[in-house]
């Protein structure tokens, strides 16, 4: 279908044979399959066809936790903001909150899912620690491990600002192929904003001015005096 202005219309035809059941409507453009296929948009349907004669077992509830680290990094020593996906087995979101626990069992902090399975949380890690996330309605029997913190890395998070977009950027200024060397901001593959960063700090902000920017997803990026991306 073509898309205008974020939009599109149209319709899918389902054949006359199909049995009764569940079944998922999920819609995408090409370039999203270059990424990860948790944030397609998906939907649950309910089809009334021909019966079905198989018999039917119970339904048996599989809980999925994915978590993504903001900026791509989770490293040691440094405040990151965690987001999380949580769905069943049919790949619905599923509402979960509990507790993210160290490999002592000690919550360290806690997570609840916002919007259609979707949340996040904040978390210093410790140097050669491990963490888990154990969901309340499975206390005691179910951890979903979160990946191991690394030693060295660069942390990006941004946020709402009243002048744009706020961003931090902590790092190991020691370090000068994890340094970061400058930011830059891009929509629909052109770039709308760069920023060196000249300061060879550990902790780096600033403010990314965005009232002239068109609408849309801009992607933010930091990079070393050699080019490669950080985070």
């Amino acid at each position: 279908f073509p898309a205008f202005y974020g939009t599109a219309n149209g319709q899918v035809e389902l054949a006359d044979t199909l049995t009764s059941g569940t079944y998922f409507l999920r819609a995408y453009t090409a370039t999203q399959l270059n990424f990860d296929t948790a944030y397609l948009w998906n939907r649950k349907i309910m089809v009334h066809g021909k019966k079905n004669g198989q018999p039917t077992s119970p339904r048996t509830h599989v809980l999925s936790i994915r978590f993504f680290p903001e900026g791509g990094n989770f490293v040691a020593g440094m405040l990151n903001t965690i987001a999380f996906k949580a769905s069943n087995e049919y790949g619905s979101p599923e509402a979960v909150s509990g507790q993210i626990k160290n490999s002592r069992g000690e919550a360290v902090a806690g997570f609840s899912t916002t919007h259609e399975g979707m949340g996040m949380f904040d978390l210093t890690p410790a140097a050669g620690e491990t963490y888990y996330a154990e969901p309340d309605q499975y206390a005691g029997t179910r951890r979903f491990d979160l990946p191991a913190p690394a030693a060295k890395g660069v942390v990006l998070r941004v946020m709402p600002d009243p002048g744009g977009k706020y961003y931090d950027i902590m790092q190991h200024s020691n370090d000068p192929d994890q340094t970061a060397a400058y930011l830059i901001g891009q929509m629909q593959h052109h770039v709308v904003y760069r920023q060196v960063i000249r300061n060879n700090q550990d902790w780096i902000t600033g403010v990314i001015p965005t009232a002239q920017f068109p609408s849309g997803i801009m992607q933010v990026t930091v990079f070393n005096a050699s080019g490669i991306p950080l985070a």
